[in-house]
């Protein structure tokens, strides 16, 4: 199967996850080089985030990741907030009001 077949789109998630896992491991990064991951992830050439991607996505014929834009940006705004205490307060602002600043 290739991702974009009809077949697998048509699969139970069980058998879409013996065929090609969502989760294949968990790591904990820097919060700079996780953003550096997903930046990469918006090139127009693919870079993979780890030898098993770049093998799975060989194997299933992708040519290209998911853009990674919101989740990026999220991450920048954590890392501008310096501190543990500096996103708990955030956090406490946006429960506060119910709102972003």
């Amino acid at each position: 199967f290739e991702c974009d077949d009809p077949q697998y789109k048509d699969l139970d998630h069980d058998l879409k996850s013996q065929i090609a896992p969502e989760v294949h491991t968990i790591q904990w990064f820097e919060l700079q080089d996780a953003i550096d991951m997903l930046e990469a992830s918006m090139l127009e050439d693919l870079v993979p985030c780890n030898q098993f991607q770049r093998e799975e996505f060989e194997r299933m014929g992708i040519a290209q990741r998911d853009p990674m834009y919101q989740t990026m940006i999220t991450l920048v705004e954590v890392l501008q907030l310096k501190t543990s205490l500096g996103l708990i307060e955030h956090c406490n602002r946006i429960e506060a009001t119910g709102r972003t600043p």
